[in-house]
């Protein structure tokens, strides 16, 4: 991915926003959020791109809640 980085261009479910160095997901506790900050825009980029766009399968929010919702779903 080349050129502006757009908060619609993230796949993963649990992604809410971000800034110019952080990525904020929904949290693992309920009404939170969990904030990924980054010493600069280059870590955010990275993470961006590879994990909330591409591959979220591969990022360990996602599979925290994942599993968090399958738990709850079981119970």
């Amino acid at each position: 991915m080349e050129g502006k980085l757009n908060a619609g261009d993230a796949k993963c479910p649990f992604f809410c926003a971000h800034t110019i160095s952080a990525v904020i997901c929904e949290g693992l506790i309920p009404d939170s959020h969990a904030c990924m900050t980054f010493s600069g825009r280059e870590g955010k980029r990275i993470q961006y791109e590879a994990f909330c766009c591409m591959r979220y399968e591969n990022c360990e929010q996602y599979r925290a809640l994942s599993e968090r919702y399958r738990q709850e779903a079981e119970a």
